[in-house]
């Protein structure tokens, strides 16, 4: 079964220095966590970028084999790999993204960290940690689409 998860959106500079301002600091991402009970890293992400935009929406696939035949399944049809296959830092799962041929950007992706109300999140925010432990580093791509 294949869920839909979170998205992803792209918003100006000067959106996202008013966001942290109101938010104390604080912005970017959103948690579905109800105290104890445990959900995906997050439902929202709010990234700044060179033009506002939806920038990828996420669908949870069952496991490893279902990423890798989507992504077999993807490329042979001539898809656009945008990034991946690799593991995240942030929320620890398995990703891919492509795009389709009305340039949407598509994230498929599997086994993620769980977490509640306890969790005090990654701290280390930085570029070269985006990519995670293994696989590409993150696309150009990647970092400034946004589909208006």
């Amino acid at each position: 079964q294949t869920l839909f998860t979170h998205i992803a959106t792209r918003e100006s500079t000067q959106a996202m220095a008013e966001m942290r301002h109101i938010a104390g600091g604080l912005a970017g991402i959103a948690r579905a966590a109800d105290g104890e009970i445990v959900h995906a890293d997050h439902v929202l992400l709010i990234d700044t970028g060179p033009k506002k935009g939806l920038n990828h929406v996420a669908y949870e696939v069952c496991d490893i084999d279902d990423l890798m035949l989507g992504h077999e399944h993807l490329e042979a049809r001539g898809y656009e790999n945008v990034w991946g296959i690799g593991r995240h830092v942030y929320g620890g799962q398995l990703f891919d993204y492509w795009m389709d041929a009305w340039d949407f950007m598509y994230e498929h992706w599997t086994d993620t960290d769980r977490v509640n109300n306890q969790f005090k999140g990654v701290l280390d925010g930085t570029l070269e940690s985006a990519g995670g432990p293994w696989g590409p580093q993150v696309t150009e791509r990647f970092l400034v689409h946004a589909h208006e």
